[in-house]
């Protein structure tokens, strides 16, 4: 455990937790043990202490995540687990587990070619030319600074909901206009931006799962014009993006992405890509 989690003290409050948090997120995990990190914070104010945790997301996704947070914070103890902590597998296991891995994807390639021929019909339809040069898109260093803002869900979802949209829409929309200024003071302009946003794949009996069941698809956000018309722009464009077979054109995205991880160039292109300018 000593490998995975690190004890800090620090003074002062949330600034001094999220301070924590944005350093461990911008330092490289180790490859030699299982990719998660934790930093327990003492001294705090009043004498508080709190947890960051940080996973690769090849363990873990988002819908994934919150629930370990959940299991972690909320309900009753789950019982001990009789099989941990499990021995590291040998190389005969790995090697096992590698065949039947290829073995799945044996029975599958009829079912993944009929997807990726689907996605690239898509990909070809709905390519976007690519995005101007900014400093959203520039290498960036391992710096950080993360802030808070907070909100009144229940007034926001209902305003949301009554325009016909979701309150992820009204994030995208603000967000859209925060950069919009951003760039504005440092002397650029952007009319709009696009945002890779994730969305999930998976059914409601594997939400509990580890692992990753998600895609992404690219929604153009408005940053100029009044709140009401962006957000109707950020609806329209949302419900479009969903409503195209997006497991097909993923299934495109990620063979790519798979392929420039082994080639070792994804960091490269994450670096020097003119497809998005930010994550949501």
């Amino acid at each position: 455990m000593a490998r995975h989690v690190e004890v800090v003290e620090r003074a002062g409050g949330l600034d001094a937790v999220l301070a924590v948090a944005d350093d461990l997120v911008a330092t490289r995990l180790p490859w030699d043990r299982p990719l998660w990190a934790a930093r327990v914070i003492v001294g705090l104010d009043g004498g508080t202490a709190a947890v960051t945790f940080a996973a690769h997301h090849v363990m873990a996704d988002g819908v994934a995540g919150l629930e370990l947070l959940r299991r972690l914070a909320d309900g009753p103890p789950l019982p001990p687990d009789p099989d941990f902590p499990r021995p590291a597998p040998t190389r005969h296991r790995l090697l096992a587990d590698a065949l039947r891995g290829w073995a799945r994807a044996v029975r599958l390639l009829p079912v993944v070619a009929g997807h990726a021929l689907e996605g690239l019909a898509i990909v070809r339809a709905t390519r976007q030319p690519p995005i101007a040069p900014s400093s959203l898109n520039r290498p960036t260093g391992a710096t950080r600074r993360t802030v808070v803002l907070t909100r009144d869900l229940p007034p926001l979802r209902a305003a949301a909901h009554a325009a016909g949209g979701t309150v992820h829409d009204v994030a995208l929309t603000a967000l859209g206009a925060t950069l919009g200024g951003l760039l504005a003071a440092r002397g650029e302009h952007v009319d709009e931006f696009v945002f890779s946003v994730v969305f999930s794949t998976r059914t409601p009996d594997a939400a509990a799962s580890a692992g990753n069941g998600a895609g992404l698809i690219a929604i153009a956000v408005p940053a100029t014009g009044t709140p009401q018309a962006r957000f109707r722009t950020v609806v329209a464009r949302t419900r479009v993006a969903k409503s195209q077979p997006r497991v097909a054109a993923n299934t495109v995205l990620g063979a790519a992405v798979r392929a420039m991880g082994a080639l070792r160039l994804f960091h490269w292109f994450s670096l020097h890509q003119r497809v998005v300018h930010t994550f949501d």
